[in-house]
């Protein structure tokens, strides 16, 4: 969520104020980063992962063989 976070004006602020109860801003709208929409997981911040070590993440999340 933080990374589609990083991509429409004021991110940060418009997902805290949805992990309160306002609307996501992502809601029936294209993004880069598929996410369910869950306000309890947002945290405020830059992403932990980035690039292959993200994708690396997921694929073992997944269970996919790199």
């Amino acid at each position: 969520m933080r990374h589609d976070a990083e991509f429409i004006k004021d991110g940060n602020i418009l997902m805290s104020l949805w992990s309160k109860g306002e609307k996501c801003p992502y809601q029936n709208s294209e993004r880069d980063f598929i996410f369910k929409e869950k306000a309890s997981l947002w945290e405020e911040g830059e992403p932990k992962l980035r690039g292959y070590k993200l994708f690396k993440a997921l694929c073992k999340e997944k269970h996919i063989k790199i």
